[in-house]
């Protein structure tokens, strides 16, 4: 198979430019096949899409390949990039092109096994490589897990530590901080009501496609995420009103699960951090008013 093909790929709004990519590799000698992945190779690709172009290369590892020559490899040029290594036998770039178009440039040896969900071949220098290269579809895989009650109880504790050491920062008038200690509770809650909704866990890596499994199934909870998950905090006062949003939410959803599921949940260890909670706020004097407030940004430079 050594013709350029892509009339079996799917539509993609991407298509002219993934056949520039292709050409240009093809054209490079070290280069033995191409194909891709992800989404495009699924069928799922739409204009917002990365671009998961692959290669392999006749070296015995990429480190021994020359330097990328980008100039000749890709018809638009990247306006940043970042690499990632796995291993000496493969290689990732990263890039965001000219365009606006991510494109993820994935560079093996020629005996690297790279198993996905769907691989679509472009083009290979042998027969044999090419049936390598489409043994790497058909991988499974999930970023569900099953339900353990232990670590799903776990949950709930790791979460009520966290939100306790928010007051830790307004003590030490260090509010701001609570921006930081919402991000946790609120990747905490996203996952508790995935939890709830789909009666599985996750994989504890937040990828992508995890981020995308736990939106998708929290989506038709109507406007009640948005409520917890999306609440303002321009001021101490409204990070009041988050962190106890959360808290109450995480509270219900903790007790329904360990109904559910027969796991012990942490009441103390809840009663602990809402009475420290309500003492500590007992003596912060913040000054700020507790209507709506306006951001007020510096004016700009001359």
């Amino acid at each position: 198979m050594n013709d350029l093909s892509l009339d079996h790929i799917p539509g993609t709004p991407h298509k002219d430019l993934l056949k520039s990519l292709a050409e240009l590799a093809w054209a490079n000698p070290a280069i033995q096949a191409i194909w891709v992945g992800g989404s495009i190779a699924s069928g799922k690709s739409d204009q917002e899409s990365d671009i998961d172009f692959r290669v392999a290369i006749d070296e015995p590892t990429v480190e021994t390949w020359p330097q990328v020559d980008w100039d000749n490899l890709l018809p638009l040029p990247p306006v940043g990039m970042t690499t990632l290594r796995f291993g000496p036998k493969a290689i990732l770039h990263h890039m965001l092109l000219d365009n606006g178009v991510l494109l993820d440039y994935y560079i093996q040896t020629c005996d690297t096994h790279y198993a996905e969900v769907a691989v679509k071949l472009i083009a290979a220098r042998t027969d044999e490589l090419a049936e390598t290269i489409r043994s790497f579809s058909g991988a499974e895989v999930s970023v569900h897990v099953d339900v353990d009650p232990e670590r799903v109880r776990q949950l709930f504790v790791d979460y009520w530590i966290i939100t306790h050491k928010e007051m830790k920062a307004i003590h030490r008038n260090q509010a701001l901080m609570t921006t930081i200690g919402l991000h946790h509770e609120r990747m905490s809650l996203l996952r508790a009501l995935f939890i709830q909704q789909t009666g599985k866990d996750l994989d504890a890596r937040p990828t992508i496609h995890a981020l995308s499994a736990m939106i998708t199934a929290i989506s038709d909870n109507g406007q009640g995420p948005w409520v917890e998950l999306g609440s303002p905090v321009r001021s101490l006062h409204e990070a009041k009103i988050a962190i106890e949003l959360i808290r109450d939410r995480m509270s219900a959803i903790g007790h329904a699960l360990a109904d559910k599921m027969g796991f012990a949940y942490p009441e103390r260890l809840e009663a602990v951090v809402r009475e420290a909670w309500e003492s500590g706020w007992a003596g912060v004097e913040s000054g700020e008013p507790s209507s709506d407030v306006k951001p007020v940004w510096p004016s700009p430079s001359p």
